[in-house]
């Protein structure tokens, strides 16, 4: 397995931006008759202290994570079949992870007409606070065992509230029906 931490989030070009948080912040400007300007306003949600526990975020809201970058490693020539064996071991292991609580967030990266994403292939945020542990759960992936998957390793401070992610994703995936012809 290789797993190199560096300091220097990516040397490249290449920009990583995995989420943005914004707070809304009601406008109390009014219209010309008095009223406010939308009723679609939206408020600032009162601040939750069972919640932020529950998530253990700090007083802004904030936890440490770990974001591991995914790359194609050096050992990309398997069979199609045990590539395919790999890639499906690997997705196993994300879903492990989410549902264990130690995943935040998981995705690859796509190519574009705009982007030329060369040999990054996807990101994971561990719901963990140390590289030590997140080296452990990434050796669990099959992928980056067999070396078809590199991975560089960054300590990371994100929205508590990314420990909902999965939940929230569970309510928006549509049931899928067998694919036809099977």
């Amino acid at each position: 397995m290789t797993v190199r931490l560096s300091t220097t989030l990516l040397a490249s070009a290449f920009t990583l931006t995995v989420l943005t948080f914004s707070t809304n912040v009601h406008s109390s400007a009014q219209g010309s008759e008095g009223q406010p300007q939308s009723e679609n306003t939206a408020q600032k949600p009162a601040y939750n202290a069972q919640l932020a526990e529950q998530l253990g975020a700090d007083q802004w809201g904030m936890s440490r994570y770990v974001m591991v970058i995914l790359k194609a490693g050096e050992q990309r020539n398997q069979n199609p079949e045990r590539a395919q064996a790999l890639q499906a071991g690997h997705m196993a292991n994300i879903q492990q992870l989410a549902e264990e609580g130690l995943l935040a967030v998981a995705g690859p990266f796509y190519a574009t007409d705009e982007a030329n994403i060369g040999n990054y292939r996807g990101i994971f945020i561990l719901n963990v606070s140390t590289l030590a542990e997140a080296e452990e759960l990434v050796a669990r992936d099959p992928a980056v065992q067999a070396g078809r998957l590199t991975v560089e390793m960054y300590p990371w401070y994100g929205s508590a509230a990314l420990k909902h992610v999965n939940e929230l994703h569970q309510q928006l995936v549509a049931p899928v029906s067998a694919p036809p012809g099977t």
